[in-house]
Formats: structure tokens, sequence, C-alpha cells
């Protein structure tokens, strides 16, 4: 059914007839906030101070004691209030502030490749290229740990805390899953770290 607005004039009354869409479109956007302001503390304050705080973030309650200032002062004649007749240093609080836009340029990731290892100019060099001859083991193997034992001379705790430290360098030859290591690249390798290769290995 349609709704009906009786307008008021001085000199005659009015009634308008609206559609119920134009009704439904004026409900959707009104909005009537019931607050109990007579406390000094609670959750209605709380939220009126995160509504400031999207307007001002640096001090929400100063701003609320001004608008209970001025509420107190215009209540005692029955003051209608309207952002016309608001004091202006209230409304500018109430301002949004300017969006500045970051240039494209700040804003655009670079991107950078790795800087790689050189392997030959590395303090274990000697050792990854003794490990290359092996290519791959299993931690957890008692016989693999024995063999680089062996040819490298350290024990294998030893080894594998520099193995280790290869491993979280860019562009690491290793590779190591569930304590089997792997190396990749195996003849890239072998053509920088070949000298390295003595008869006795």
């Amino acid at each position: 059914c349609n709704q009906s607005v009786t307008q008021h004039s001085k000199r005659n009354v009015k009634t308008v007839v609206i559609s119920d869409n134009d009704f439904y479109s004026f409900l959707k956007c009104f909005h009537l906030l019931g607050y109990d302001l007579g406390k000094e503390v609670g959750v209605v304050l709380s939220l009126l101070h995160s509504h400031i705080s999207q307007f001002n973030r640096r001090n929400p309650q100063h701003i609320w004691s001004r608008i209970v200032d001025i509420v107190q002062a215009w209540n005692q004649e029955a003051g209608t209030i309207t952002p016309e007749n608001l004091p202006e240093d209230l409304i500018e609080e109430f301002k949004r502030p300017e969006i500045v836009h970051i240039p494209e340029g700040l804003t655009a990731a670079v991107q950078t490749e790795p800087e790689e290892t050189d392997w030959n100019g590395h303090p274990n060099a000697s050792y990854l290229a003794l490990a290359n001859l092996v290519g791959a083991w299993n931690g957890n193997n008692d016989n693999d740990t024995t063999v680089l034992h062996q040819l490298t001379g350290e024990n294998y705790s030893a080894w594998v805390k520099k193995a280790v430290d290869m491993l979280n360098l860019p562009g690491s030859p290793f590779s190591l899953k569930n304590g089997r290591w792997k190396l990749t690249e195996r003849t890239d390798l072998w053509n920088s770290l070949g000298s390295r290769i003595l008869d006795q290995n």
C-alpha cells in the first residue's frame, strides 16, 4: 500500500502520497541512533569515541567533551542543533582528511635478483668440492656419514654444520629433505671447484 506524508504550512495542510519504492529507499538510508548519554563511562561512550576516531584519532575524548558542552549550553533554551549553527572548530574536526596518493614510482616493487655466491671463493670450497664427489647422502645412515668422515677428515657433525651454512646461502647447490642431502648442478660445481680435488681424494 502507498504511504502518505502530511506537510504542514502556515496556509494549508497537504497530503502527499509516496510509493512503496520511495518509502523503502528512504528507510534504507534513515538511521535513528539511540544512546543513553547520561553515563560518563560504558559501552556507549566507547562506541561514540570510536565513531569520532574515524575523523580524528588524536583526541576523541576532547572532541566529545566539546560536543557535551555545546549540547548542555543549548539545551537550556531547547535549542535545535544543525550543521549550520554548529561552531566552526567542531565542524573542522569532522572533515574527512585529504587522501594523499603515493606516487606510483615509490610503490612499485623493485625486483632484484639475489647475488650468486662465488663458491670457489667460499671458505669451505674444498669441502664443497669433496661433497660434490659424493653427490648425495643420508645423514641418518651410518655408512654414508662414515664415508664423508673418511673423505673430509672431519667428524660428520662438524662437516654438516658447514653444509648447513652453505645451504642457507643464495644459489646454494645443496638441497635437504628428511635428512637426505643432495647436490644440484654438479657439472657446474666440478668446472668451478675441480682443481681442489687432489690425487689423494
